[in-house]
């Protein structure tokens, strides 16, 4: 799944790091959640919480070939059914904190339909899995 949103201060920050001289500032500890946004909903909206825990932290492998991927799996037990929206897919979600905090980005999956309690949602770091979370940058 290649990311499709990123919050303004982060992407500012990025293209500053890379053309302006201006190092970006890492964010810390990065959290996944998962969210089921309408269709041109804000980045970060329709937080799924039905789910055992709070989001998890995560961790990247060093970026290859422009490509940056979870350096270890990720698992959500669901606790309700869910079902997705009117974007039609299910999304990825980075954030600042275990709950609360800043949206950093988020990312379509490739799960849609209606995923029900007591299912798992996995996200790997490989580049073969369907539903790992790959940032890529195509040039």
């Amino acid at each position: 799944m290649a990311l499709s949103n990123l919050a303004s201060a982060y992407a500012n920050q990025a293209v500053n790091g890379m053309l302006a001289a201006t190092a970006p500032s890492a964010p810390g500890t990065l959290y996944l959640g998962i969210n089921n946004p309408s269709t041109g909903a804000s980045v970060g909206a329709s937080e799924i919480t039905s789910y055992s825990g709070t989001r998890p932290a995560i961790t990247f492998a060093a970026a290859s070939a422009g490509n940056l991927y979870l350096s270890s799996t990720v698992t959500f037990t669901l606790t309700a059914n869910i079902t997705s929206g009117t974007a039609g897919y299910f999304y990825f979600s980075i954030w600042t904190a275990a709950s609360g905090g800043t949206c950093i980005c988020q990312g379509a999956t490739n799960l849609t339909g209606t995923i029900n309690s007591g299912n798992a949602i996995t996200f790997s770091g490989t580049s073969s899995s369907s539903a790992g979370i790959i940032i890529s940058v195509q040039g």
